[in-house]
């Protein structure tokens, strides 16, 4: 049987019933490969792809797991997805299995109406993009690159054009958490149906920039009051730091859902935890789902 035949064959077996209780939302650096520079980051992403990136036989075949697990938001990152060459054919692919394929980016020139088209052509539901301030010169501060903000807007607009559904994300430090005021205002006016402020760096990547548990309580509350005035729906994600040093924050954001983060090498954990729960290369994606399954049960129980 050709590799061809394979696939469609494989493409019937996975629109079974699922036999497992899967994530909600699956969130995937397909490449970290990025020519962006941004501090919280930049570590673990390289100018080219890694060489134990998922190969492109491996990469659909992680898509008929995910399927076969549920129905999760599949979101697509990296590093700078838009590098990966083969990123239409999973969006498509995704598409055609009956998975619900998002794409989260920063702008880079790589961010071109014919891409934007392309992927909306193939089946993209929505696409997010990361904006981290109001204006180009903290947003570009943040990602250490010029003209960022301006590829970001840009794309945005584009996206709007073509009927493709926006969101934003916002990456908070201590260099950013002074503009969420601004930022707020600024999804608003450009039509995004949702903010993701996701807490971050680590203190033992970048001692100088990470926020004081005061300042980190004072930013989520500030988040919060926000729910039901704008409209837009505001999805925050503490620090997995801010959590493990304050045992007590874990109750600032019950409503956190079962989601996993897959990196580009295949190896998994629960979404902003930390925590391994194998790679799958080694295992199937069911028995990861299972573990990472206990281990959100256990911490909602405690």
């Amino acid at each position: 049987m050709s590799y061809k035949a394979a696939r469609l064959a494989q493409l019937a077996a996975v629109k079974e019933r699922p036999a497992t209780a899967g994530p909600e939302r699956v969130i995937w650096q397909i490449t970290r490969a990025c020519d962006l520079c941004c501090g919280p980051c930049r570590p673990a992403v390289f100018d080219q792809p890694s060489p134990r990136q998922l190969a492109a036989e491996e990469a659909l075949d992680l898509i008929d797991q995910i399927r076969r697990c549920g129905q999760p938001e599949l979101l697509l990152t990296g590093g700078d997805p838009l590098k990966r060459p083969d990123l239409l054919t999973l969006v498509l692919y995704a598409n055609r299995v009956g998975l619900e394929a998002g794409l989260t980016l920063s702008g880079t020139p790589r961010t071109t109406p014919r891409m934007l088209g392309l992927l909306r052509s193939a089946g993209l539901s929505h696409i997010t993009f990361c904006l981290d301030g109001p204006t180009a010169a903290v947003h570009d501060a943040f990602r250490r690159v010029d003209g960022s903000y301006q590829w970001t807007i840009d794309g945005i607009r584009v996206a709007q054009a073509i009927g493709l559904p926006i969101r934003i994300e916002t990456s908070v430090t201590a260099a950013t958490v002074d503009h969420l005021d601004a930022l707020a205002q600024w999804v608003g006016r450009l039509g995004a149906k949702l903010w993701q402020v996701t807490f971050g760096n680590r203190p033992e990547r970048d001692p100088g920039d990470s926020m004081t548990a005061e300042a980190h309580v004072a930013a989520l509350e500030r988040l919060a009051a926000l729910q039901g005035i704008v409209n837009f729906r505001v999805r925050i994600m503490p620090a997995t730091y801010f959590g493990l040093q304050n045992p007590a924050a874990v109750c600032l954001t019950p409503w956190i859902p079962f989601e996993l983060f897959v990196a580009d090498d295949g190896a998994v954990q629960r979404w902003n935890s930390g925590q391994a729960l194998g790679n799958v290369r080694d295992l199937g994606f069911a028995e990861i789902v299972r573990r990472g399954s206990a281990q959100h049960e256990a911490r909602c129980v405690a």
